[in-house]
């Protein structure tokens, strides 16, 4: 995906009234002489959505990310309503 698609994804987004945030992407090594992305947000997106589900009766996360797993438990636990959106491997 373009950089150009993604700025445009973004404005539509905040249009709609979300709020955006985004994080350079940063290339690791795999180990396995490839290479993975990541922007190491995890730690923030659990905090907030914990923080913000206070005052939601609904969560809804997009991301593939099985570390999520725990939050979205600890969500359904707390009553409420939580949808995953995620691409298909």
């Amino acid at each position: 995906h373009s950089d150009e698609a993604a700025v445009g994804f973004n404005a539509m987004l905040r249009s709609f009234g979300y709020t955006v945030v985004t994080r350079p992407m940063r290339t690791f090594a795999d180990g396995n002489g490839g290479v993975r992305k990541s922007c190491n947000m995890d730690a923030e997106i659990a905090v907030e959505a914990m923080l913000r589900s206070a005052d939601h009766d609904t969560v809804i996360l997009g991301s593939g990310d099985g570390d999520f797993a725990p939050l979205m438990n600890k969500l359904r636990a707390a009553g409420k309503d939580v949808y995953i959106a995620s691409h298909a491997r």
